[in-house]
């Protein structure tokens, strides 16, 4: 509900970050990145339950996924190990990391989605599709992700893509992707014969077909 209201009503970051911490009981915690068109600005808002901090610039690319960054925030709301790099959160969190650095000032659309669909894993230091990379396929990943409780080859992992940027936001566009950003599909029957201890999923886990990169836009 904060996060419609956020949306919907905000004229600027101010109103976004009042939106969210008031009457915050603590659900979704979440880092929010958020841009200002009219301003040029960005900021990411990291919300707990207790704390709160508040990111800005007009300057440079922030990053913001499941993982917390504030100190005391992680301190004193969760038990998240940000020094345990075998983590698939903080695995991502590098590579985002390197590839804002690498691409200072060429960040565009088409580098956005070819960043959402990155298998390489800053941890391993190889091209791998696993938990660690920002293509998220935990379903191939003979490790799983222990620190979600997600036992090897968990059919989990990133299901669409979205990319803006501030000229198609005025105009209310966006592009997005239905399944791995990266272009592959899942299919469920060659994933269960594989790995039968998730055939209790069958019911309800059906094929993540992969569709192109379509543009959206909202008619005025």
């Amino acid at each position: 509900m904060r996060a419609r209201k956020a949306a919907q009503y905000s004229n600027s970051i101010d109103d976004v970050i009042k939106f969210f911490t008031t009457d915050n009981n603590g659900a979704y915690a979440n880092d929010w990145l958020i841009g200002d068109t009219k301003t040029n600005e960005v900021a990411k808002l990291e919300l707990g339950l207790k704390n709160y901090r508040v990111w800005r610039s007009k300057d440079t690319a922030m990053v913001g996924s499941n993982f917390p960054s504030d100190e005391k925030l992680i301190k004193e709301e969760t038990n998240f190990n940000v020094k345990d790099i075998s983590y698939s959160s903080n695995g991502r969190k590098l590579r985002f990391e390197k590839l804002l650095n690498d691409m200072k000032g060429k960040i565009n659309v088409e580098t956005g989605k070819t960043m959402e669909g990155d298998h390489y894993d800053a941890v391993q230091n190889a091209s791998e599709k696993n938990r660690c990379v920002i293509c998220g396929h935990v379903d191939e990943d003979p490790h799983g992700a222990p620190e979600y409780s997600w036992a090897p080859f968990y059919p989990i992992g990133a299901v669409q893509g979205k990319v803006t940027t501030a000229g198609l936001a005025k105009d209310m566009k966006f592009w997005a992707h239905m399944g791995h950003p990266c272009g592959e599909s899942f299919l469920a029957a060659p994933f269960f014969k594989q790995h039968p201890e998730y055939t209790w999923q069958s019911k309800y886990l059906r094929d993540m077909i992969s569709y192109p990169w379509t543009l959206f836009e909202a008619k005025k």
